[in-house]
């Protein structure tokens, strides 16, 4: 073939996996609201008298159609053309434990720092615009059944299969690809897949440092201690503000010196330090996470080196993709969903 010709057969295979990229995550996404809109109906009729029990068993029901069912149901699809052997992803990585390490410690930092930055931007806007987003609350209800859904959902369920999909399945879709580009594909369809603004960002981030990891390691054991770290500080939160009761808005007191409602944090001290030193741990993995970063940028980039195989540029590549036509599609509806849970009008 010609030059014309191999960049013409590019051109229709990166079109190709988009779309099959796209078709999976929503049927992902699709069957899980159809699932759980059933669900919650079924529920309704057999949990009547107790509102706090019905809410409390949909969470975990929802979790688990989410998870446990849809997950391997939409891996299984993207897959149906290939025989699937789920033992190619959990392969020995193929990199040292202390490079794992580094960059389990970067990956945080990085998302943390960013999800630092976008807080500040969207408080700004929103006091700029007189409108306050709305974003899914990720604190239960305060009974054993809700946080322990929660929990155990945000710790071990998601970064489980939320990293067989986009690390594993979708990762196979582009990889024969630029390695910058299945990269930055893994990132931008993670982070859409959240149909959060506030998590944007940070998901973007973690999403492309897992992908990162995938690509140096050959696994995607070492994106799934990734994502558990990260998730793991969230649990603890989560665990924190429902067991203990704390109401992170009754804090601020424009009365009070500092600004501090010193009542309610010697009411609540035990949950206030708790948070004051996840907040700590946060800060300085952020810190070191952007040190560690820096100095791979600078002193190991040939290390972290990344494949380049096609001859089109990254931004052409990066076009073609999200402008297949079912990608537009998925681009469009999961947008529009996000910007239904900015105006919280978005809830199953």
């Amino acid at each position: 073939m010609n030059e014309n010709e191999v960049l013409l057969n590019e051109k229709n295979m990166l079109k190709k996996m988009s779309n099959k990229t796209s078709i999976t995550l929503l049927f992902f996404l699709g069957l899980t609201y159809a699932l759980a809109i059933i669900a919650k109906l079924a529920l309704g009729k057999i949990i009547i008298n107790n509102q706090e029990l019905q809410d409390a068993v949909y969470l975990g029901l929802a979790f688990f159609i989410q998870f446990v069912v849809c997950a391997p149901v939409a891996i299984m699809i993207n897959n149906r053309k290939t025989k699937l052997e789920l033992n190619k992803y959990f392969k020995k990585p193929k990199v040292k434990k202390a490079f794992v390490l580094k960059w389990i410690v970067i990956g945080m930092g990085l998302s943390f720092t960013i999800n630092i930055i976008f807080t500040i931007i969207f408080t700004i806007i929103q006091m700029l615009i007189g409108f306050e987003f709305s974003a899914p609350s990720f604190v239960p209800e305060q009974n054993f059944i809700s946080i322990f859904s929660m929990t155990f959902a945000v710790m071990i369920l998601a970064p489980l299969f939320e990293e067989l999909i986009f690390r594993g399945s979708i990762y196979d879709n582009v990889k024969e690809f630029d390695d910058l580009l299945a990269i930055l594909v893994m990132g931008f369809t993670f982070s859409l897949y959240h149909q959060n603004y506030a998590q944007f960002p940070s998901t973007f981030v973690l999403g492309m440092v897992s992908g990162f990891l995938v690509i140096k390691s050959k696994s995607i054991i070492p994106s799934i201690a990734l994502h558990f770290c990260f998730n793991s500080i969230g649990g603890a939160q989560i665990f924190i503000l429902s067991t203990l009761k704390f109401d992170v808005t009754k804090l601020a007191d424009a009365s009070a010196l500092g600004g501090l409602n010193m009542e309610y944090v010697m009411d609540n001290i035990v949950a206030f330090v708790l948070i004051m030193m996840i907040g700590f741990m946060v800060l300085t993995i952020a810190l070191v996470g952007l040190i560690l970063f820096i100095i791979e940028m600078v002193k190991k980039r040939e290390e972290n080196k990344l494949k380049k195989i096609s001859q089109l540029s990254i931004s052409r590549q990066l076009l073609i993709f999200i402008t297949a036509p079912i990608t537009i599609v998925a681009i469009a509806i999961l947008l529009s969903l996000t910007i239904i849970n900015i105006m919280g009008l978005g809830s199953i």
